[in-house]
């Protein structure tokens, strides 16, 4: 397992490239809840409240209670993922507890030759913390090959947005999606 880990508060990311890849079944590079941290990244509404709206990045961020028309926007490029997730709002500002979700990090990968994935690509955005904060947004995956590349039928890849806390009765908004290309 790699585990890759985006700068929380300026996204930089690390790239890895290699002559050739495989991921065997239950192996893989997991970089969930390792993007911006809580309120930050240019997906997150950055508020510090309760109830507050979740982050996006390729899809717009749930609303909150407290702020029904505000959403996490939408941001990057759709064919050359280069940018972690958004940390969802509240709490304070970078820090994991109590806060909003940290963005999903970024899987980079960069192959000159083959390409093989039966395991596991996954940039998750990070749940709420608590008191009912928000999501963060699902990070990039970002796979190129100039070989061919073959998945096989237990690989999966994902860029999922984190769920809100629900603690309290209370509600927030969950991460919208994030980006993958391949």
């Amino acid at each position: 397992w790699i585990y890759p880990y985006s700068h929380p508060t300026n996204g930089g990311s690390a790239k890895i490239a290699a002559q050739s890849l495989t991921i065997h079944t239950n192996g893989g590079i997991n970089a969930n809840a390792k993007g911006y941290g809580s309120n930050l990244g240019p997906g997150s509404p950055s508020l510090t409240s309760w109830h507050s709206p979740a982050a996006g990045y390729g899809g717009l961020g749930g609303p909150g209670q407290g702020y029904p028309t505000v959403f996490g926007t939408n941001y990057g490029a759709t064919n050359a993922v280069l940018q972690p997730g958004s940390g969802g709002a509240g709490g304070l500002t970078g820090l994991p507890t109590p806060g909003g979700g940290y963005g999903g990090g970024l899987v980079r990968v960069e192959v000159t030759g083959n390409a093989m994935v039966n395991g596991i690509l996954t940039a998750n955005g990070g749940n709420g913390a608590r008191y009912g904060y928000a999501g963060g947004s699902g990070g990039g995956v970002f796979l190129t090959a100039r070989g061919p590349f073959n998945g096989g039928t237990a690989a999966v890849v994902q860029a999922i947005g984190g769920n809100p806390d629900l603690s309290g009765g209370t509600w927030s908004g969950g991460g919208g999606g994030g980006r993958i290309a391949i």
